[in-house]
């Protein structure tokens, strides 16, 4: 099965939080340091894949760096 790896780069990160918006079951803003978190770093729901990939290519600083996993 197919899944996704999330990390957000902290030093691009303008805490805009379209990403927390589109899908907060993954990303969170602190509110600390006003940056993007990855609450759920690997994720493989079909659901959540797809509000990854939108967050992705919404993230104005293009801060959101995904990658394929292979799952067992």
């Amino acid at each position: 099965m197919a899944a996704l790896h999330i990390e957000v780069k902290e030093e691009l990160c303008e805490g805009i939080g379209y990403c927390a918006r589109l899908c907060p079951e993954v990303f969170q803003v602190d509110a600390a340091t006003n940056k993007s978190v990855v609450l759920q770093p690997v994720v493989s729901d079909g659901e959540l894949i797809e509000k990854v990939k939108q967050a992705e290519t919404t993230c104005p600083a293009r801060a959101i760096w995904i990658s394929p996993v292979e799952t067992g």
